[in-house]
Formats: C-alpha cells, structure tokens, sequence
C-alpha cells in the first residue's frame, strides 16, 4: 500500500494526489486491520467461552455419575439386606413346618433343606455384590470420562483461540 505514492509520481499523476491516495490506502489498511483484529478477539472469546461451558457440563456430567455410582452402592446394599431378610424368613419359615409336622429339627433332612436355602441365599448374595460394583465401577468409569472430556474440551478451546490470533498475525504481516 505504500507503493501507491511512488508509483503515480513515476506515471506524472503529481505529487500532491500521489501522497492522498497513499494516505487513504493507509488510513483504509488500518481500518481493515482493526476490524479484522476486533473480530479476532471476539472469535478467541467465543472459543474460549465454548471450552468452558463444555469443561462445566463435564464436571456436572461427573458429579452426577458420581452421585449415582453411590446410589448404585446403597441400592445394592439395601438388595442384600433384604435377601437376608428373606433367608432368615426362609430358615424360620421351615422350622415352623418341620416343628408343625413333627419332625425333629436336629434331624438331617432339616439340615439339608437349611443348608440349600444358606446356599441360595449366599448365591443370590454374591450375585447381587457383584452387579452393585460392577454398575458402581461402570459410574466411576462414565464421571472421570465426562471429567476428561470437558477438560479436553477446554484446553481445544484455548488452541483454537491461539491459532486464529496467531493467523491474524501472519495476516498483519503479510500486509505489512
């Protein structure tokens, strides 16, 4: 742009119109750069406002696979606490018609049918323990992906927002 003045003084276009145009060149150089610089900032802004946004929704997305691998612990503990229950339902249950029916409660076949309900119970049991930590750990797991992916969300908003100031820069240089 600042060619602009020599050149129409080498072609006779006279001094005074020469050194005008070259002032506007100059004065419309600078606008553009400033607009162009203006909406720079605004999209490094709105890139980093984005990456923020995403790292909060992860950390809330986290908190709440959180809160829910705890329900998982506590429903699975309420689970087995009722398949106790119902075992010592069961083996009470069992006396009372063994003992209803006169048979001796030290007698081995009332041994044998407590034993298999213990053993049902105890199955059910370990069932149940593995499924609570298997969805509890699955929960664990889900909170500490939304963490990472909120956290990777912000820190490529903040290269984002670099790279287009870097570009504008190349930009202003190459225009000089």
């Amino acid at each position: 742009m600042m060619v602009i003045g020599p050149l129409m003084t080498a072609l006779g276009i006279g001094g005074t119109g020469a050194t005008a145009a070259a002032g506007a060149a100059t004065v419309g150089s600078t606008a553009l750069t400033l607009m162009q610089g203006a909406g720079t900032v605004f999209s490094a802004l709105t890139a980093i406002g984005s990456g923020a946004a995403a790292q909060a929704q992860g950390e809330s997305e986290a908190l709440q696979q959180k809160f829910a691998a705890k329900d998982e612990f506590i429903q699975g503990r309420e689970t087995s606490a009722a398949l106790k229950a119902e075992l010592a339902k069961t083996l009470g249950n069992q006396a009372v018609a063994f003992a209803g029916g006169g048979v001796d409660l030290g007698s081995v076949s009332v041994g044998v049918a407590k034993r298999q309900a213990t053993k049902d119970a105890e199955t059910e049991l370990s069932i149940n323990a593995n499924e609570m930590l298997s969805r509890s750990l699955a929960r664990q797991r889900a909170a500490r992906m939304a963490a990472m992916r909120g956290r990777a969300a912000g820190i490529g908003s903040l290269f984002e927002a670099g790279a287009g100031i870097a570009k504008f820069g190349m930009d202003v240089a190459e225009r000089g």
